[in-house]
Parts: C-alpha cells; sequence; structure tokens
C-alpha cells in the first residue's frame, strides 16, 4: 500500500497478545516498519488472548464467527465499530472510490487481455 498507493501511516491491532506485551510487539513492529518500509505505524490497542481465536482460525472461521459470545469476539466487534466511525480523509488515495475505479479499470484490461 505504501509503494502502489503512497500511504506512509496504518494503524495497527496486536492480536493475540497479553495486555502487557502488546506494546512491546507494537514498537517492535513500529520501528521495523520505519526501518525497512519508511512508514509510520499507529497502535490501536490489542486484542486479548483467548482460546476462542485459536479455535476459530484451526477452523478457518473468525472468532467473531465460531464464539460470538467470546472476549476475543467482543473486542474485534467494538474494534470493527470504531473503525467504521472512521472518516477517510479528503486527500488519501486509497478511498473506497478511488480504489473500485481501479478495480473496474484493472478487470477490464484483464478482460480485454484475456480475450473476453
Amino acid at each position: 500500500m505504501s509503494r502502489t498507493h503512497g500511504r506512509k501511516r496504518f494503524r495497527i491491532l496486536v492480536n493475540r497478545a497479553q495486555d502487557e506485551t502488546a506494546p512491546t510487539v507494537y514498537a517492535n513492529m513500529a520501528q521495523v516498519a520505519k526501518q525497512h518500509l519508511d512508514v509510520a505505524l499507529d497502535y490501536l490497542g490489542a486484542i486479548a488472548q483467548d482460546p476462542a481465536v485459536a479455535g476459530a482460525a484451526s477452523g478457518f472461521a473468525s472468532a467473531v464467527d465460531a464464539a460470538p459470545h467470546s472476549g476475543a469476539a467482543r473486542q474485534f466487534s467494538e474494534h470493527a465499530a470504531a473503525i467504521s466511525r472512521w472518516s477517510a480523509p479528503q486527500d488519501d488515495a486509497s478511498r473506497l472510490d478511488s480504489f473500485m475505479q481501479r478495480a473496474i479499470y484493472g478487470s477490464r484490461q484483464f478482460a480485454a487481455a484475456a480475450g473476453a
């Protein structure tokens, strides 16, 4: 996303981490992202270690679908609700309408190259 769309800032939600280790995981990832990718990470928080997440992953399902009453599902839902309220920056090249325009254009090019 940084190379293709010029995004230089990302938000990170640490999953399956103990509350006391999540800030360390974030700090390490932020340092590596800055050093090797020249991007910045903002810390959103953490989803606590929950057996429901491991069980859901082994069944190729989300924790919200596999165990909707678990602590992890509640935390995912809370973060998703908060994220859905974010407003997109007006100058953000990765806005949904730009993405959809690029996807449609790309699919047309692909179809033309395939002889469709």
